[in-house]
């Protein structure tokens, strides 16, 4: 028997068995004694417990699985780090599983913790075995020596930023932030959503937080997928922007890192070591793509993973390894789908630029090509199904090709190329482009031409690749394609960063090579340089300025003669001739950097999340209310608000977002009831007490300076944080009449429209009694008129800011709302009695102006930002006075039979309604395919309301409701997933077979020469 075990424990699979086991038994025996005998939080729970299973793992593989032989201070300490690295990738894996197993599919804590140690025992024996226990250590000068230039770019890279940072006071060493732009409005508030739920056990399924209620899913896929976003729970949630700064300048460095690596290992066999790797990586990280768009968090894994993505097809071709270009497509891909259309666009454009050697090298490596592209798909489809379904239900979700037209003149674009050019980080021309990557780029645009002979097709072919990416930029078609069958809505061109990519590797061709290319033809391609810059800057005057024209002519010369000086061999020394390049290269590349961060600009996120505690500490309280009180579910909103998401950023389940993946069925209702929306999203601005109750918001907070015109009552004030409770509150669902089915959102305008949609549900409305207003207009400006019906005709006679005010005397006291209406109007101010009120967006929604008595005196300023003259705009005003006794009795029927909530999480509400007979319920759920309903425990189907909620048709009767959510096309994701992992282990184990094969061949064929020589 003690044969046959010391037999068994000679395999190293069996004693990894018997150690997994082990620390299978340590991970969940320490788990539930922490939760059977402390109150910790159950994700921390589950954190401290891994970490416990992976010191002894660690002892256990070591000493026991692989029997290391690992000696010395610093090869151990390597060891012990690659082992807890390769561990933290799979603590979170098991962390993410356990709780979405947990929160999202609701399955018990003990069957979620066994399932997911079947895939971490895997994933951490093959983490061991590749990439730890099975591999020879290297000392600490030998390393260095080894990737010098992995760790110089990355060092070049993160000084710079470093300097930024401090020089522009970014957090930590100011008040200032890198999210620019929509990061404010989204990102930021975005990632508190993300960390709230990791934190609190939330369903990473769906949100209660944002645009009431959404596919979380699939705003994680666009957003907040990278699996680098975990090092925000590091972070409290003041310090927010604070991770997520670091987080881009992370990115930032490692795309250097990345570019180093695929420019070491591209032409394969033993990797290169030489300073144009560093002049080109850092060139790579500080373009102007990555300058421009470093506040669009989620784009830069894309832009960091895509050298692997191309190195990886490069084995995937030479040596039919698989791997990385699996891993890393797949990766991008799963982070932000958006880019990864785009270089997978690219790849297929990418397979037939590369040299194959052979017509049949072709076909089999196209095959090769497409089965691993699509097993690189496959394996993100648990995540790309259900984010595609959720985008399709969007209001950009509709495709429609444009004409074939040309945005503009060329050299608007071309202009980009040159030195210390202003990058683009947001812009209405959808021409505009970041292409600036380095002027020793621009030289080898020209002087790749001329050295065509060298391989004269690939050459031929990576031209034409780079003319195709420019004209793609200036044609709205192919333009269109690149962005997804999407429009770019003032981000232009956000695939530059692949005509930079395939320019910079053509750099480092030519450098490598430079020792065969003849004097004459570095003469001449640096002469069309600088003719080219100078042609450029003539016809851009006014947009090209001094410096950047004679800055980018004198790089162009000293690259010119540099390379020259080299090539007929005044310089002999060639490392000499490529540190001085590099060193230049780089210079170059830091100042455009600094310029470009400094152009940028910064925000001031602390400044607008400042009130957080005192926000926090109130909402605190309506918890308490609200559990008080039995509310149930219930939904919270801000008076006014410092960002336009700055609800989800409190966690609070309001009502308006902004957002890319809201529901343009939500948008358009939104907007016939009256609310401000616009492309992709709707604010809570412009509600009545019939949307608040119907919408069930029980709750408003509200800052002092707020301006709140909002009919709710005060209750109380925390850290100078009003607390007001809706008089009118309402339930999440509520009994209304069945023709409320029939009502029709585009019939009347909002007030009328409100008025009709309580009169379908209760049979009852009349709320709102319209006033007809005798306005006068007038402008500085061209000509206005107003008509009796609301509107209004101004035709400016100069083009440029400008603005008009209609005026009118109150005939009838009441509570006046108002709706002011107009396509490109900018802001509005109300005015009463000659008093300013407020001045905002209230361009699109209702607006209540207060109670007014007879002979009062409003006016309204329309404000453009920009107007043509001799153009007709045609905006509106309407006016209605709110009846509350009307409202109340309305308010009475809605109220008599609603759902009463009896248990609610994300996407889950259970409760109890009695339905009385010709009635449904309807609910302020967004309508959603995803959603399951149960009544009295058997599925029943729903349908849409109001165009975009879901309302339950049942017999009449007391029922008990449940209703479920799983994002529509995550079972078929996963199924693909799993279908392609198996494909793709199949691959890598035919992959490993042919290799060794090969190996076997190669060490019998060298047997044979040797004694041969024998």
């Amino acid at each position: 028997m003690l044969a046959l075990i010391k037999k068994l424990l000679d395999n190293d699979k069996i004693r990894y068995i018997v150690a997994g086991g082990c620390t299978t038994l340590v991970n969940l025996i320490t788990f539930f004694v922490l939760r059977s005998f402390t109150s910790i939080d159950r994700n921390v729970c589950n954190v401290i417990a891994i970490s416990v299973a992976i010191t002894f793992a660690y002892f256990a593989a070591k000493f026991f699985v692989f029997r290391s032989k690992t000696k010395g201070f610093y090869k151990t300490i390597s060891e012990a780090a690659t082992f807890v690295g390769a561990r933290l990738i799979s603590m979170v894996i098991e962390v993410l599983g356990f709780a979405i197993l947990c929160d999202s599919f609701r399955v018990g804590e003990v069957l979620s913790k066994i399932c997911v140690q079947f895939v971490v025992l895997v994933l951490n024996y093959i983490f061991s075995y590749v990439f730890v226990f099975n591999k020879e250590r290297k000392s600490f000068t030998q390393n260095l020596k080894d990737n010098y230039c992995y760790y110089i770019s990355f060092f070049i890279v993160a000084v710079l930023m470093l300097a930024v940072c401090i020089a522009m006071r970014i957090v930590p060493f100011g008040d200032n932030g890198l999210t620019l732009i929509d990061s404010n409005h989204q990102y930021v508030p975005f990632f508190s959503e993300y960390r709230h739920k990791l934190l609190n056990e939330g369903s990473l399924f769906y949100t209660w937080n944002i645009a009431m209620g959404s596919n979380f899913m699939s705003l994680a896929a666009y957003y907040l997928n990278s699996p680098m976003n975990y090092i925000i729970l590091f972070f409290s949630k003041e310090n927010i922007v604070l991770g997520m700064c670091f987080l881009t300048v992370l990115k930032i460095c490692l795309s250097s890192t990345t570019m180093a690596y695929y420019l070491a290992h591209k032409e394969g066999g033993k990797p290169r070591k030489d300073f144009y790797i560093i002049a080109i990586a850092v060139a790579y990280a500080l373009s102007n793509y990555v300058i421009s768009f470093n506040w669009c968090l989620m784009w830069m894994d894309c832009i960091l993973m895509f050298p692997l993505v191309i190195l990886g097809f490069e084995r995937l071709m030479k040596e039919k390894d698989p791997k990385l270009y699996v891993i890393s497509l797949f990766y991008c891909l799963y982070c932000n789908y958006y880019i990864g259309f785009m270089i997978c666009v690219f790849m297929v454009l990418w397979f037939f630029v590369y040299s194959h050697k052979k017509i049949k090298d072709f076909f089999f490596n196209g095959i090769r090509f497409a089965l691993y592209s699509l097993v690189s798909g496959g394996l993100a489809m648990f995540s790309l199904i259900p984010a595609y379904l959720g985008i399709m239900s969007t209001s950009s979700g509709e495709m429609k090709l444009p004409k074939s037209e040309w945005y503009g003149d060329i050299f608007v674009l071309l202009k980009q190329q040159l030195f210390f050019t202003q990058p683009i980080t947001n812009q209405t021309f959808d021409g505009g482009v970041n292409l600036y990557c380095g002027m020793f780029a621009v030289f080898v645009m020209f002087l790749y031409i001329f050295t065509i002979n060298k391989k004269p097709f690939e050459h031929i072919k990576k031209i034409l690749l780079l003319v195709l990416l420019v004209v793609s930029f200036n044609n709205a078609l192919p333009n269109y394609i690149w962005h997804g069958f999407h429009n770019q809505y003032g981000i232009p061109n956000r695939f530059s960063f692949l005509f930079i990519f395939v320019l910079l590797s053509m750099a480092y061709d030519e450098l490598r090579d430079l020792k065969n290319t003849k004097p004459w033809k570095l003469i001449v391609a640096g002469d069309l340089a600088i003719l080219y810059v100078v042609y450029i800057s003539n016809h851009m005057t006014g947009y090209v300025t001094t410096f950047m024209a004679v800055s980018s002519v004198a790089l162009l010369a000293f690259y010119m003669l540099w390379c020259l000086a080299f090539r007929i061999g005044k310089v002999a020394n060639k490392q000499i001739f490529a540190m001085v390049l590099t060193i230049v290269c780089c210079i170059e590349a830091v100042a455009n950097g600094a310029y470009g961060f400094q152009d940028n600009g910064y925000t001031t996120p602390v400044e607008k999340f400042s009130t957080t505690p005192q926000v926090t500490a109130a909402y605190d309280v309506v918890k308490d209310m609200a559990v008080e009180d039995e509310a149930g579910f219930y939904r919270a909103e801000l008076v006014d608000s410092t960002v336009l998401d700055e609800a989800t950023w409190h966690n609070m389940p309001s009502v308006g977002t902004f957002c890319s993946t809201v529901l343009g069925e939500m948008v358009t209702t939104m907007g016939r009831l009256g609310f401000y929306t616009g492309a992709n999203e709707f604010l809570y601005m412009g509600s009545t007490p019939f949307t608040n109750s119907i919408f069930n918001v029980r709750y408003l907070l509200g800052r002092d300076g707020d301006y709140n015109n909002f009919d709710f009552a005060y209750v109380d004030t925390v850290d100078g944080v009003g607390i007001y409770e809706n008089p009118y509150p309402l339930s999440i669902g509520f009994a209304v009449n069945d023709e409320t089915l029939n009502w029709d959102r585009n019939a009347w305008r909002a007030m009328v429209g409100q008025e009709n949609l309580a009169l379908c549900m209760v049979g009852q409305g009349d709320f709102f009694e319209s006033q007809v207003v005798d306005m006068i207009a007038d402008t500085d400006n061209g000509y206005v008129s107003a008509s009796a019906n609301g509107y209004i005709s101004f035709t400016p006679e100069k083009s440029g800011e400008t603005s008009f005010i209609v005026s009118f005397y109150v005939e009838n006291a009441g509570d006046y709302y108002l709706n002011c209406r107009g396509n490109y109007l900018t802001e509005i101010t109300f005015f009463v009695n000659g008093e300013k009120l407020t001045r905002d967006r209230y361009q699109s929604q209702i607006f209540h102006l207060g109670e007014l008595e007879e002979g009062d005196y409003v006016s309204v300023e329309y404000y453009y930002r920009s107007v043509t003259a001799g153009e007709n705009y045609v905006p509106s005003l309407t006016a209605g006075i709110f009846k509350k006794d009307v409202y109340e009795q309305v308010y009475s029927r809605l109220a008599l039979n609603q759902l009463q909530v009896l248990e609610y999480d994300d996407g889950y509400i259970r409760g109890e309604i009695n339905l009385p007979p010709n009635q449904i319920m309807f609910t302020s759920i967004p309508y959603d395919e995803g959603w399951k309903v149960y009544v009295d425990g058997e599925e029943v189907e729903y349908t849409v309301a109001c165009g975009s909620f879901i309302a339950v048709p049942m017999v009449p009767g007391s029922h008990t409701v449940e209703m479920i959510y799983t994002p529509r096309g995550l079972y078929l994701g996963m199924g693909i997933t799993f279908v392609s992992l198996i494909v793709f282990m199949l691959g890598i184990l035919h992959y490993n077979k042919e290799k060794s094969k090969k190996n076997l061949e190669e060490n019998d064929n060298k047997n044979i020469d040797q004694e041969v020589n024998i």
